[in-house]
């Protein structure tokens, strides 16, 4: 199997760029926040981005249940997903994902910082900062993915547009954070 670990810290803008790498890579299967999406569509997990607490959120991103980790396993296995993105805010939480799907393989890392610009990292910091987050799954899905306020937006990425997901997780919600 062949993966790809994009890692950098939270707020980067990961979850937006990924959908735009996987295409340049030819990689059709990304792992992010506890969910399996293949083609832009999830197909199995969880999303952390639904749970309430930031504890939560992290246990469910590195599949520390077995519910939806079986469910994610179970699905690369017999798809035979045979190339991978896997997202994490470090090469520690890349690692403890792929152990936790028993995936033994060797991970091409790649920092947020060398496909992300200066500008796209203070645009995603600055969106975090207000609580958005991004689902990078295609719009149509997103309602059997998360549960909660979302919006649609196009996004323009070397000269291609994407329409991304973007979510205001609960907690946030929760502490006032609105828009």
């Amino acid at each position: 199997m062949k993966i790809f670990g994009l890692y950098g810290k939270s707020g980067t803008g990961k979850s937006c760029k990924v959908r735009m790498l996987a295409s340049r890579l030819g990689v059709s299967a990304i792992i992010d926040d506890g969910i399996l999406i293949v083609d832009g569509i999830h197909v199995a997990g969880f999303s952390a981005k639904c749970e309430q607490n930031l504890h939560a959120a992290t246990k469910r991103a590195i599949f520390f249940g077995e519910k939806y980790r079986n469910e994610v396993l179970t699905y690369i296995r017999e798809r035979e997903i045979s190339e991978l993105i896997v997202i994490g805010t470090s090469i520690k939480m890349l690692h403890i994902i792929l152990e936790r799907l028993e995936i033994r393989s060797e991970v091409s890392l790649i920092h947020v910082e060398s496909v992300q610009t200066v500008e796209e990292i203070e645009q995603a910091r600055v969106s975090r900062e207000n609580g958005f987050h991004v689902i990078p799954i295609n719009p149509v899905n997103v309602e059997g993915t998360y549960t909660g306020w979302f919006k649609v937006e196009a996004l323009v990425f070397d000269n291609s547009r994407l329409e991304i997901v973007i979510v205001k997780p609960f907690e946030d919600l929760a502490k006032g954070n609105h828009f």
